[in-house]
Order: structure tokens, then sequence, then C-alpha cells
């Protein structure tokens, strides 16, 4: 079954926004939606209902994303509000962000559109947390425990000096691989998971908590089974009535698939901006394997052509990476062997 979500849409194009709509359906939403493009349609929609997220066109003929982020800042500060554009420069997306908007989407690109619906409604409970932390916990521990038991994010809330850790959601076993209680009996424990490589810079995280500051971080933790996962750290502080640091809170992701995506996306940009600019096969084929080892993050890639004999023997042509003569130790060739094909002659 569908989530439902309350959709307030800021759009002149009826066909956009019915894709728009399609997009969230296909992410297993279940929009209860309002089309709107003057702003008093829009403060009047504000008015009328509550809404969990809007969603605005940024070049309109009669309106603009700008002025409806600025009632939406003037009516709900904390309503998560995304542009959604296909007529947006980088330019007006950097005054957009600067201005409250959470994120931006190109209308040509609607793949991101259900992370950073996803995202922004967790970010949202976040910082619902830590303006009304004393209330949440005394008068909707309920509510947010049926969250926070459901969601995949790991809702946290530590110590002001970060030391003891108050609450880990229930999503904390799956992504880190071992139990919460082991967490609770000594933070060391989370700390050893985090990859020896990215231990050194968390140590800034830890002054940023002393002095009660936002933060977001992005780090690889190593789990019991030696699986790596990537995760985003966001922390946000917690002050009392009297305005001091009560505790930090805030919500662990894990963007491992993200990670990926962006390094396959990373990877295909060298390769054609190798193939615009390499005069020769042979430094094309060199500038590839190059691509996929530092834009793709694999050790060791090598291009090889198959040729004309009998023996149909593979000939590495060009290398990168860890290679250490490990290709002039092989025989590569496509015929089925006694053991069965290799996965070089299964790939050619």
């Amino acid at each position: 079954m569908n989530k439902p979500l309350r959709v307030l849409i800021v759009e002149d194009s009826e066909n956009d926004a019915l894709l728009l709509l399609r997009e969230l359906r296909r992410g297993g939403y279940d929009p209860i939606h309002l089309r709107v493009f003057t702003a008093e349609a829009m403060a009047a929609a504000l008015d009328k209902q509550e809404w969990d997220i809007v969603f605005s066109d940024y070049v309109m003929p009669a309106f603009s994303g700008l002025k409806a982020l600025g009632i939406t800042q003037q009516k709900n500060p904390e309503l998560p509000f995304l542009v959604v554009s296909g007529q947006i420069g980088e330019d007006e997306a950097v005054t957009a962000m600067k201005a409250g908007a959470q994120d931006y989407i190109m209308k040509g690109n609607l793949k991101r559109l259900v992370p950073a619906v996803e995202r922004e409604l967790a970010d949202a409970v976040v910082r619902k947390l830590a303006r009304d932390a004393d209330e949440l916990l005394h008068k909707t521990s309920e509510r947010l425990k049926l969250v926070t038991d459901t969601i995949q994010d790991v809702f946290w809330i530590m110590s002001p000096e970060g030391k003891d850790i108050i609450y880990l959601s229930p999503a904390f076993d799956s992504l880190w691989g071992f139990p919460r209680e082991n967490a609770y009996a000594s933070r060391q424990a989370m700390l050893d998971g985090v990859h020896p490589a990215d231990r050194q810079r968390l140590e800034g995280l830890a002054q940023k908590r002393a002095r009660g500051q936002q933060y977001e971080e992005e780090y690889r933790i190593v789990r019991p089974d030696g699986s790596v996962r990537w995760v985003r750290d966001r922390g946000y502080p917690v002050h009392d009535n009297k305005g001091r640091l009560a505790s930090i809170t805030g919500v662990t992701t894990d963007i491992t698939e993200l990670q990926a995506v962006n390094r396959a996306l990373m990877t295909l940009t060298r390769c054609n901006e190798a193939l615009v600019r390499c005069a020769t096969e042979e430094d094309l084929l060199q500038a590839i394997c190059h691509a996929v080892i530092e834009a793709g993050g694999y050790r060791m890639c090598w291009v090889g052509y198959v040729d004309e004999s009998k023996q149909k023997a593979v000939k590495p042509m060009s290398w990168a990476g860890h290679e250490e003569g490990y290709l002039s130790t092989l025989s590569i060739d496509l015929p089925d062997r006694k053991m069965g094909r290799g996965p070089t002659g299964v790939a050619m």
C-alpha cells in the first residue's frame, strides 16, 4: 500500500505536474495534491490545510519559485520546499538554496525526486526533534517510535560532549551489522566500525558537536562481515530553555547505492571526454582505463582485443591501476576449458 503524501505543487503546466505525480506514485507514495500557480492561491492553500512538502517551478508567467519560497517561509518555515524546474541554471540554483530551498530537481531527471523527498521528510522529523525535543519525548513518544521503527535511516541522540549514546533507532542494527546494545555499552564499538581511512577526518565532528554546531559528513563503515557501506551523517544541536547545549540529535543515511551511481556517472563522463580529447586509439584506451580507476574506484582495469588466430587469444592492449605483472601471468582466450569458460571469455 502506497504511503499518503500531502503535496502542494506550484506549477503553471498541468502536464509537468502530472509527470511529477506519476514519479511519486512510482516511488511508493499516494500523493494528495493541489496545483496552484499564483501567490494568492498558494497563500490560501497554505492557510487552508497542512502539507508535507512543496514542489515549485522556478520560472512561471505570473509567479516565481523565489516568491513561492518566500510565502512558504512566512506561512510555515519548517515545510520542506523543493524546486522542480526545467529552466534553472547553476547561479539560480545556488540563489534558491541560499534563500532556503532544500534541493532542486531538473524536470528532465526526475529519478532524483523520490530520494530527495525521503531525505527531506526525514530531515523534517529531525528538525522537529531538535526544536521540541522535550515535548516530543513526553507527549509524542509513540508517534516518534512508529517513525523511527519503520524508516530505514538511523535516528540517534547523543550527550552534548558526544561521549554517551542516549538513543539509537532500530535501523542501526541492519546498517552497522551489530546490535544497538553493543553501541550503548561502549561508543567505541561504533568508532571501531568506521573505515580506518575516514577516522581521522571524523575527529573534527567531535569539535563541532562540542561547539553546538550543525554538521553533515559522509564516510564509510566496515561491518563485521567485511562489507563496506557509505553513510551520510547529519547532526543538529538541541538547547534547553536556558540556551545551554542539552544534546545532539541526528540521522544517518545509507548512501552506498547513491555513491555507486555517482561513480558510474563520473566514469562515463570521463570516458566521453576521452573520446573527444584523444587523438589515437592507444591514448583512448589508456584514458578509459585511468577513468575506471580514478573515477570508478576500482583497483585495476585493462582492455584486451581478441586476435584472429584459431586459439582466439585475448591480448591486453592497455591497463591502469595495481597490475603488478598480473596480466603477464595469464593465458587468456575465448574457447571453453575443461573447467568451463573464464570470466574474460564470458565478458568477451
